[in-house]
C-alpha cells in the first residue's frame, strides 16, 4: 500500500487523500479480528482494502498435512462479519479484497489451501460489491513469464520488490476501473 499512496499522493499533492497501512507481517484474520476496531472502524475509511489469508494457510499447514481439515465456512464468516461491522459503520464503503496467493514452489496442499481461501474471498467480494483484487492470478502468471521462480516472490509467500510493484500496479488499475479515485490531471 506505500506504493499506492505514494503513487496518488505525488500525482494528487492538493486532493487531500490520506493512507493509513495497518497491515502486520505474518497476521492471520483471527489476528485482524483483534485489531478490527482500532484499525478500521474507528478510522471510519472511504477505502478499505483487505489482503489476508495467506498466513492463515501458512500456520495451518504447519501443523496439519490435509488442508482439507481447515475451517472454510468459519474462516469466510468470520471474513464477513468483519466486512459487515465496516458498512455498518460506512454503508458507502468502498472495498477491496486481495487474494491469497502463494509461489508455486510451495507444496500441492498449501497451494491447495491457498486457492480454497482466494475462491471464498471471491465469493465474499461478490456479495459486499467489492473490487477484486487477484493477485492469486497475477503472481501465477508472472511466475509462468520467468524462469527464475524467485524473481517475484523470493521465498513462499513474501513479494520481492518487483512483485510489491506489480502489487500496487493492479490495485491502481483495479481502483481506477472502479471510478474510486482521481485520475491525475494531464
Amino acid at each position: 500500500m506505500m506504493l499506492c499512496a505514494a503513487h496518488y499522493e505525488s500525482t494528487q499533492p492538493y486532493a487531500g487523500l490520506r493512507f493509513f497501512n495497518r497491515g502486520i507481517s505474518g497476521n492471520t484474520l483471527d489476528d485482524l479480528k483483534e485489531r478490527w476496531q482500532q484499525d478500521v472502524l474507528d478510522l471510519k475509511p472511504d477505502i478499505l482494502s483487505v489482503l489476508i489469508g495467506t498466513n492463515d494457510v501458512w500456520n495451518y499447514i504447519k501443523e496439519h498435512e490435509n488442508p482439507d481439515g481447515f475451517d472454510i465456512v468459519g474462516w469466510e464468516a468470520l471474513y464477513r462479519n468483519l466486512l459487515n461491522e465496516a458498512r455498518t459503520c460506512n454503508p458507502d464503503l468502498k472495498i477491496a479484497l486481495g487474494t491469497p496467493f502463494v509461489s508455486k514452489t510451495t507444496p500441492k496442499n498449501q497451494q491447495d489451501l491457498c486457492h480454497r481461501l482466494a475462491s471464498a474471498v471471491r465469493r465474499i467480494a461478490k456479495d459486499f460489491n467489492a473490487v477484486v483484487m487477484p493477485f492469486d492470478d497475477m503472481f501465477r502468471d508472472l511466475q509462468q513469464s520467468h524462469p527464475d521462480t524467485r524473481y517475484w516472490i523470493w521465498d513462499a509467500v513474501h513479494p520481492t520488490p518487483a512483485g510489491h510493484q506489480r502489487m500496487a500496479d493492479l490495485w491502481i488499475s483495479k481502483a481506477t476501473e472502479a471510478g474510486w479515485l482521481l485520475s491525475p490531471n494531464p
